[in-house]
């Protein structure tokens, strides 16, 4: 029988979704019913997204409320009531992934850009072209006149794919995810003044480490190896290269929040628009408090360099020796921060991340201050 008596008041705890235990709550406080219910408004400050009412044997029923406000749900008075919720932060900025400028992204991430561009040690011979890759780029590019999206699609994907093979060809741990969503909440600060912005929307490609294709995207967050953006012909490639580079420095805030791994931090990434391409990473610099970006110059594979002419050859094999170059330091950068046993992948602790490249990501002691100045993110 439910108590109403006026004045009645009920307790209530509030746990993350998350939560399997009940011995922390986030927030508690005590509230007084009305005729056995609680008025919405209690918890209109709270910034809290669904609410469930978290019984004793682990059920969850949703706490939803009536035209008058009131919540459906009638509470007993006296009572301890624990709440499963998640809380929300205030956002000032929603940007989305493909409208980002790279002034916005430079300002917001901290980007600090390597002035001298960054050159890959490629193998002293260089992979041939695949005679598969060549056969179907070329005649894609004879038979299309190349001016859609799903044409440049792909061909990205094809180098892609050839790339992969390449560098592992049992096609044990590297998996090609498309369309896969992002999120970061982070809290930014422009001339002394603070605010909190929100940066959303898909990868176009994402390279991860996964046996199942279906558990693909739950673990493409964490062991996100390459982002590769799609740039469209009637964008510059500035603003694919803010893009690409936010959705970096977004997988890099997540690693380091996660505290996956120890060190090898470095996030790759590239943009292309089948054609022309840019390859080039960020990893967290200093304290953590900027994030260090290095890419290349732009690198060509021309599909129509001529109406008298195929497609060049020699272009296509240096971009895509540039795609397994980077398909490659992608994989051994990962493992270790990888939801995937990559046992079998080699231990690479007594070696540089990057084929002998500098790289300061293997100093363990600035992790834990670089999780703080990276912002918390939600994915």
């Amino acid at each position: 029988m439910d108590k109403t008596v006026d004045n009645a008041t009920v307790d209530l705890f509030f746990f993350k979704m998350a939560a399997r235990k009940r011995s922390t709550p986030f927030k508690q406080f005590t509230v007084t019913l009305e005729d056995a219910r609680i008025d919405r408004d209690v918890f209109s400050a709270l910034k809290l997204t669904s609410m469930y009412i978290w019984q004793d044997d682990g059920r969850l029923n949703m706490l939803s409320f009536n035209i008058n406000n009131l919540s459906t749900f009638k509470f007993n008075a006296g009572q301890r009531y624990d709440i499963k919720a998640d809380e929300t932060s205030a956002v000032h900025r929603h940007q989305a992934f493909s409208t980002s400028t790279l002034d916005e992204v430079i300002a917001d991430f901290s980007i600090e850009e390597d002035s001298d561009p960054w050159s890959m040690h490629h193998p002293a011979t260089p992979y041939p072209l695949p005679p598969g890759l060549s056969d179907s780029i070329s005649i894609l590019a004879a038979h299309n006149s190349m001016v859609s999206e799903s044409a440049r699609r792909t061909i990205i994907s094809l180098y892609l794919s050839y790339a992969l093979h390449t560098v592992e060809p049992d096609a044990k741990f590297l998996t090609i995810a498309e369309e896969i969503n992002i999120e970061v909440v982070k809290k930014v600060e422009h001339d002394g003044i603070s605010e909190t912005v929100q940066y959303k929307g898909p990868v176009d490609f994402l390279v991860g480490h996964s046996r199942n294709a279906r558990s693909t995207v739950k673990r493409s967050h964490s062991d996100a190896a390459l982002l590769v953006v799609e740039a469209k012909r009637r964008t510059t490639f500035e603003a694919a290269l803010g893009q690409v580079i936010a959705q970096a420095a977004s997988i890099l805030c997540y690693r380091r929040n996660a505290k996956r791994g120890r060190g090898a931090y470095r996030t790759y990434w590239a943009y292309s628009d089948g054609e022309r391409w840019v390859f080039g990473y960020v990893r967290p610099e200093r304290d953590g408090t900027s994030v260090r970006l290095r890419m290349t110059d732009e690198i060509k594979g021309l599909l129509k360099p001529g109406f008298d002419k195929k497609f060049d050859k020699k272009g296509c094999e240096l971009v895509f020796n540039h795609v397994v170059g980077l398909v490659s330091r992608a994989f051994r950068s990962t493992p270790r921060n990888s939801l995937v046993d990559l046992s079998e992948t080699g231990d690479y602790s007594d070696e540089e991340a990057d084929g002998g490249e500098d790289d300061p990501d293997v100093d363990l002691s600035c992790i834990d201050i670089v999780v703080d100045h990276l912002s918390n993110v939600r994915i």
